[in-house]
């Protein structure tokens, strides 16, 4: 795999596991209104976050040419990675069994942004390290030009005009 290709994978997971919170925030608003796992699959892949619509209108897709919802559900979205496993499990187990999924969902979606949080804190702290060098290489020529060479300047014109 290409480099590209490799940052390119790499950005499309990223995108996908900062959508894990909002898209459990957004299932578990249509199950707590009343709506079904068919209606949870058709708003996201209507109005849920883009990185995870192409997702679930293929679970539509494979409805409509005769799957059931739960293995269309195992099937296509076992690609959205590990964030979304544990969603993925909760929406077959109610669909199938029609159990009451909205606590569990609701601590995947805390669990989601727990980890966003600690992903966002490392970066940061990643950021001030990458920071250094720049203020490094830009700050000491500039305090070196500023200070140092003035002060270099009027000695040695004060030398040479000694008698």
């Amino acid at each position: 795999m290409g480099l590209w290709k490799r940052r390119e994978v790499r950005r499309t997971s990223a995108a996908l596991a900062a959508t894990a919170a909002s898209t459990a925030d957004l299932a578990a608003v249509i199950l707590g209104g009343g709506g079904t796992v068919p209606d949870v699959v058709e708003v996201l892949a209507t109005i849920g976050p883009s990185p995870v619509q192409p997702y679930f209108a293929a679970v539509i897709d494979r409805v409509a040419a005769g799957e059931l919802w739960a293995d269309a559900l195992m099937v296509e979205l076992s690609d959205l990675g590990p964030g979304f496993h544990p969603f993925v499990g909760a929406l077959t187990m109610a669909d199938r069994g029609g159990a009451p999924i909205g606590s569990i969902l609701q601590h995947l979606s805390d669990d989601a942004r727990r980890v966003r949080q600690m992903d966002s804190e490392r970066t940061a702290k990643e950021l001030s390290v990458r920071l250094l060098i720049p203020l490094v290489v830009v700050l000491l020529p500039a305090v070196l030009i500023g200070t140092v060479v003035p002060i270099v300047l009027v000695a040695w014109s004060g030398l040479r005009l000694a008698p």
